[in-house]
């Protein structure tokens, strides 16, 4: 069994063609929960995949973070803290699809490109959590954050919290009706070289109130997209062309030479299996888990 950080490697090809690709299509990862079978002696017991979902990496304070569905960690409800599915334990490592960092003159055909995974403990070695999860709300918030090391020579690119450097994209605001992108691997599908999907939605609820539910009011908003299964934990993105016209507080406009992308938020799953409707935490709150989360708790309280 690889150690915690290891990177397990095969080999795989993309073909010789020139195009340029957005960084937010290498940003989204594929993740495994997976959890360990009792062992032989010293022999570690197989591991089982618990649930397949997305998630991304985001960097606070030089520190780095993999940010996924606390039900994908947890393999528990948000609403009733049960068990969602089996085998009914809590994984213990977390796999993170990777690729290899490009030669210079990026990749080619001509060169392998090695693709394969870096796993993460989720427990610690008396079972208790390693990630973190919202200090106020807990499971609540179905938002989990693992502090990492992310080894060398894999291809990553975390976010990180706006510094206000770039005035266009920090006032782009999102508003009701407003097309946004969840980024990921539904149903475990990918695209050529490992790429997540795209799936277009439009914002539901007011993104600036927080959306009540079981009388709770969340750091969350609606979207109304045709999301399914593995796609908990997807980054959720405005994307913008090109020319678009970006507004300003002051009522004017700048436009976008280059595609412009925002982070908004992380994509945990559907309100009801039958519906289109999704939660999605605005990265604000995934930011204050990463800088002030507590410890995860699984007990039933």
């Amino acid at each position: 069994m690889p150690e915690d950080g290891e990177l397990q490697v095969t080999e795989g090809t993309v073909q010789n063609v020139k195009i340029q690709l957005p960084r937010e299509a290498f940003r989204a990862v594929f993740v495994e929960a997976v959890s360990e079978g009792p062992g032989d002696g010293d022999s570690p017991g197989p591991q089982v995949v618990t649930a397949t979902g997305s998630g991304f990496f985001y960097r606070v304070d030089g520190n780095d973070f993999l940010v996924s569905a606390r039900h994908i960690f947890s393999n528990r409800s948000r609403q009733t803290n049960e068990y969602l599915n089996s085998p009914a334990v809590e994984p213990s490592y977390v796999r993170v699809r990777f690729r290899d960092l490009p030669p210079e003159g990026g990749y080619t055909s001509e060169v392998p490109v090695k693709i394969g995974y870096v796993q993460f403990r989720l427990l610690d070695d008396e079972g208790n959590p390693n990630w973190l999860e919202h200090s106020t709300y807990g499971r609540l918030l179905d938002v989990a954050a693992l502090r990492v090391a992310i080894p060398d020579g894999i291809l990553a690119l975390p976010w990180e919290p706006e510094d206000g450097s770039n005035p266009d994209l920090g006032f782009a605001k999102y508003w009701v009706a407003q097309d946004v992108s969840v980024v990921g691997y539904p149903y475990g599908l990918m695209g050529g070289f490992d790429l997540p999907l795209w799936v277009r939605g439009t914002i539901a609820s007011e993104p600036e109130i927080p959306f009540t539910i079981d009388d709770q009011d969340l750091p969350m908003f609606l979207v109304d997209a045709r999301t399914r299964e593995g796609q908990s934990g997807s980054p959720t993105l405005l994307v913008r062309p090109p020319y678009t016209p970006v507004p300003r507080p002051d009522g004017s406009f700048a436009y976008s030479a280059m595609p412009m992308s925002k982070l908004i938020g992380d994509y945990t799953g559907r309100l009801k299996h039958d519906s289109d409707l999704g939660f999605v935490w605005r990265i604000e709150a995934v930011e204050n888990i990463c800088r002030s989360g507590v410890t995860a708790s699984l007990s039933s309280s």
